[in-house]
């Protein structure tokens, strides 16, 4: 376990209604936000590379590929 105590929004509205305003303006945006919070879920739980399950391979996808 991390040991981080759970936080709990007092706006959840608000909250997810700023991710679909980011999402709508860059729709690549998830794939980094899902990378960073990889890497910051790795770093709290202390995985080194070794330990990590096998990733799977994301193919970068183009603005003009994400459908609408």
């Amino acid at each position: 376990m991390s040991g981080i105590a759970p936080t709990q929004f007092e706006n959840n509205v608000a909250y997810i209604k700023g991710w679909l305003d980011t999402l709508e303006k860059d729709r690549r945006f998830i794939i980094l936000a899902t990378s960073q919070a990889q890497k910051a879920t790795d770093f709290i739980l202390n995985l080194k590379k070794e330990e990590k399950p096998e990733e799977e391979v994301l193919e970068v996808v183009k603005e003009d590929d994400v459908p609408i």
